[in-house]
């Protein structure tokens, strides 16, 4: 319901207060008046998250209405965007998702989703991208820890993001083992220099003793093989075991189980003990 204009207010014998003066009401919350400079600009509920747009002027409205920053605003609707095209793709697939189920699951309009995503293939492409910037960001926070603790602790945050993001990691690993058409521009854009950097530190790590000699690339497909293989079988593993696969207790044991196997075949005798987590006493 929209606040009470300045007519309604003055045919209640209201129109004798100053401009700006709260004016009194029946309804629960306090009112107060701000004005709206030009442009328009958004007024929007910070407890129910709605929002009018209104011009130049004075308006009553609730106490709790705060003007919207135009980038938090921004931000919000290309997250929402985002999250119902990872929802649609991942129900659909490329072909069968159509921009009016995402721009109607993201509460936009078409004319709005193409403002952000001119194409169906951009949008896709930025789901992708997404997956790919989380990963990124876990390896960013680890690498300069040395190279079992980091190794340890990039394992645990990789088994921990899998889990909170089981769509966009399907739609992601759907794309590398179809050879889809968007992976030559993801792989040459975000998964080439991540894997190039990665690649560095694993050889450097071997040359200095810590990891054991070999081709750094089998360390970084072991690495993702071991940690994301269990979140592509999670439909497989509802039906044959009698836990549930992403309960906490046994996401934590599953990341335990991977630092641990793939510590195991790296890092040179010693150095795993540096990377393992000390156990209470008993």
């Amino acid at each position: 319901m929209l606040p009470p204009s300045r007519s309604s207010t003055a045919s209640r014998g209201a129109s004798s207060l100053p401009l700006g003066t709260p004016t009194p009401t029946r309804r629960r919350l306090p009112y107060r008046s701000v004005q709206v400079a030009a442009p328009a600009r958004k007024i929007v509920d910070s407890t129910s998250g709605l929002g009018v747009w209104r011009r130049t002027g004075w308006y009553i409205v609730p106490s709790t209405v705060q003007a919207a920053s135009p980038l938090t605003t921004a931000r919000d609707t290309r997250r929402r965007i985002l999250d119902a095209a990872e929802e649609v793709f991942a129900a659909r697939g490329f072909r069968g998702a159509t921009t009016r189920e995402i721009g109607a699951r993201a509460r936009v309009g078409k004319r709005m989703l193409f403002y952000y995503f001119p194409t169906k293939a951009g949008v896709y492409r930025a789901v992708l991208t997404r997956a790919i910037t989380g990963l990124a960001e876990i390896h960013e926070r680890f690498r300069d820890e040395p190279g079992p603790v980091g190794l340890a602790d990039a394992i645990e945050g990789i088994t921990r993001f899998a889990a909170a993001n089981l769509r966009s990691l399907k739609l992601l690993m759907r794309e590398i083992m179809d050879g889809g058409p968007h992976l030559k521009r993801v792989a040459r854009r975000h998964l080439r220099p991540l894997f190039t950097t990665a690649i560095e530190e694993i050889r450097r790590n071997m040359a200095q003793g810590v990891f054991r000699p070999g081709d750094p690339m089998h360390v970084l497909v072991n690495v993702g093989g071991v940690t994301l293989f269990y979140f592509l079988s999670m439909s497989l593993l509802e039906l044959i075991w009698d836990r549930d696969p992403l309960a906490p207790a046994v996401i934590a044991e599953r990341a335990a189980v991977a630092r641990d196997c793939l510590l195991y075949g790296l890092v040179a005798d010693g150095a795993a003990s540096a990377a393992r987590p000390r156990r209470a006493a008993p």
